[in-house]
């Protein structure tokens, strides 16, 4: 567990710092960054929250980036509209949505790795599940865990791998 959480923090530096850096390559970016409960960056229609031991990273017109309940969790939505959110109760949780209206949610649980890539891509983590990766790649893949603990599913372009 320590090392999927140490691989998944690894890739979620990365791509604050890729998107950090692209937003700053391009005029009129919309940007928000949020850590510790303290708002560090916003520009633009992006929005974001946080609390105390928690991070927030919306890139893209409309993105929204949430992680209000619990720490060390984290949230980083890019793209237009996405949405990347910790819902009501969990700690250790990492939420990426990267790409135009795509969303990973996070309803009440802990220690879940949920990302969504592509347009119109969704990944949940509903109803009290812990210690789960979700990974949904593909413009308009769909995939939600419901009340399961211990899963590990990869969704490429509707194509569902793995399982609890």
């Amino acid at each position: 567990m320590y090392q999927r959480s140490k691989f998944y923090l690894s890739i979620l530096l990365a791509v604050v710092v890729l998107a950090v850096g692209t937003a700053a390559a391009s005029a009129a970016q919309h940007v928000c960054v949020h850590v510790n409960g303290a708002l560090i960056f916003r520009s633009g229609s992006a929005n974001c929250e946080s609390i105390e031991g928690t991070t927030a990273v919306a890139v893209g017109e409309g993105s929204y980036a949430s992680v209000e309940e619990d720490a060390d969790n984290t949230a980083i939505a890019i793209g237009d509209n996405s949405v990347a959110e910790s819902g009501d109760v969990g700690r250790g949780n990492s939420l990426i949505a990267v790409g135009n209206d795509s969303i990973a949610s996070n309803s009440v649980g802990n220690d879940n790795d949920i990302i969504a890539v592509g347009n119109d891509s969704e990944a949940f983590n509903a109803d009290e599940g812990d210690a789960n990766a979700l990974t949904v790649v593909g413009d308009g893949s769909f995939f939600s865990i419901q009340g399961e603990s211990g899963c590990m599913v990869i969704v490429i372009n509707g194509q569902e791998f793995g399982g609890c």
